[in-house]
């Protein structure tokens, strides 16, 4: 009965938007805290637009799912997303930000995923000298996310997300973010994908495939690849019609106050050597896992974050 009642409290707090979503929230397994749609902030020359988190404790072994909604103040390219972390990072088991509205090539019937955030807080600032995501006044976006205490202590924390953005004109991108797991199967939501896949026990080496690979819809240039991996997770291979283009393996994790658990993977940017699409290509990925064969905690992950310029002629 309580799970009704957290349920039936969500709806009245979320709205109209949430009703968009009602049917795939039942998957959730936490507890839905709160839904606030604010403006934010951001400074007056817009270069850096932030959404806070509400700050929230937790019991040991506690967790929730809460959501944050911002609305684009003018018309600008986004051109980084910078997460960062108040308290115990280790909280922090995913975030995603979407723009609700937006045309997401991977899966139509979603809105558009613009970025993912794991425990290793990895940004992506910069990363594209000339280009940007192109967002309009009045877009609406919506940061999900994931906090879970898995330690023995009452610990506090809250996730804060810096937008840096310009109205110069740039050149737009559209990311792209593939997963392992089927990101558009029916057992999944738009706010909240389950990303994450088991990996048998006895196993020590697992190289798993995408569960559906995309097939680019128009011709494109790839400029940017990231990705996400879990503990014991080794590479992450990027296939354009099972041809390698891209191999992400861990690295020294720069980020002061990160999760030192989570897996830091190196990202690959082809800006002075783009790698070519046509429609039809088809796009994989191999998530690579070397583990204890008796893992206690089987669940694996491999998520990529793709940018593509579309605008080829």
């Amino acid at each position: 009965m309580a799970k009704a009642r957290e349920w039936l409290i969500f709806l009245s707090l979320g709205g109209g938007v949430l009703l968009l979503f009602a049917g795939a929230m039942l998957y959730h397994t936490g507890t839905y805290t709160y839904f606030r749609e604010e403006m934010g902030r951001h400074t007056a020359d817009l270069q850096d637009m932030v959404i806070t988190m509400k700050p929230q404790t937790f019991a040991p072994g506690e967790e929730t799912y809460s959501y944050e909604k911002f609305v684009v103040p003018e018309d600008v390219y986004m051109t980084g997303l910078v997460p960062e972390f108040e308290g115990n990072a280790h909280l922090l088991h995913h975030g995603q930000l979407l723009a609700l509205g937006k045309k997401n090539a991977a899966c139509p019937d979603f809105p558009l995923y613009l970025f993912a955030i794991g425990a290793e807080m990895k940004a992506m600032d910069g990363l594209l000298p000339g280009y940007g995501m192109p967002m309009k006044k009045g877009t609406q976006l919506l940061l999900g996310v994931h906090l879970a205490n898995s330690t023995g202590t009452t610990t506090s924390g809250f996730l804060r997300l810096h937008l840096r953005a310009t109205q110069e004109k740039q050149k737009p991108v559209e990311p792209i973010v593939l997963s392992i797991v089927d990101l558009c199967s029916e057992a999944t939501s738009a706010t909240d994908v389950s990303t994450e896949y088991t990996i048998p026990g006895g196993i020590a080496h697992d190289e798993s495939h995408m569960q559906k690979p995309f097939v680019m819809p128009a011709d494109a240039r790839l400029l940017g690849f990231g990705g996400h991996v879990h503990t014991y997770g080794k590479e992450l291979r990027l296939l354009k019609n099972g041809e390698p283009v891209s191999r992400l393996m861990p690295g020294t994790n720069p980020v002061k106050g990160a999760d030192p658990a989570s897996v830091y993977l190196e990202h690959e940017v082809f800006l002075d050597r783009p790698v070519e699409f046509k429609k039809g290509d088809v796009v994989d990925m191999i998530a690579v896992y070397d583990k204890p064969r008796e893992l206690f905690y089987k669940g694996a992950m491999g998520t990529g974050y793709l940018l593509f310029d579309f605008n080829t002629r």
